[in-house]
């Protein structure tokens, strides 16, 4: 018996397939494992499992064949990566921070890939991009920032091209009282 899958990132969902014979008979189904966790079964060739919404981690799958007589045969294991995604987070400025027109806006942020690197973090006002830093410190200068309230993310990519949005942090910047 073989088993085939393909690595994917967090929350995909991973087609297993595993390829059965019997030689004095026919195979009745096979079960997927999750190291010793059941996670599907198949009774008809070919025989494949689709795992939804896989969580990061690596994992150990197996498939366990059982024929019309009761016998069963397993596969060897194989490891299958499912990259986690880095985390992001606006560091600077505070949460609903107040500013005079024109105001000069220091953006920072942190980012980490527990199973990787961080490639790039993407600073975003109101959704649209203003700058990208490809290394740590994420920072970028916002300068010049007219009046009005703005919704500040910053956006980290790691190597494997996941990614995630911080949680937003609101600014309003005033006219400048004499």
């Amino acid at each position: 018996m073989a088993l085939a899958s393909s690595a994917m990132r967090a929350g995909s969902t991973i087609a297993i397939a595993a390829t059965a014979t019997d030689a004095d008979g026919t195979i009745g189904k096979v079960d997927f494992y999750q190291g010793a966790t059941k996670i599907g079964t198949d009774t008809t060739s070919p025989f494949g499992f689709t795992w939804n919404n896989v969580g990061g981690g690596t994992y150990s799958i197996t498939a366990k064949a059982t024929d019309d007589k009761g016998g069963v045969g397993a596969s060897a294991a194989i490891v299958v990566k499912v990259n986690k995604p880095p985390s992001a987070n606006v560091t600077a400025p505070a949460n609903n921070a107040s500013f005079a027109a024109p105001a000069n806006i220091a953006l920072q942020a942190s980012a980490a890939d527990a199973d990787g690197t961080v490639s790039k973090v993407e600073f975003f006002r109101n959704g649209t991009l203003l700058a990208t830093d490809t290394a740590s410190p994420y920072s970028h200068a916002w300068n010049n920032v007219p009046i009005g309230t703005y919704t500040i993310t910053a956006r980290s990519t790691d190597n494997l091209g996941a990614q995630t949005t911080s949680k937003p942090v609101t600014v309003a910047v005033a006219a400048n009282k004499p």
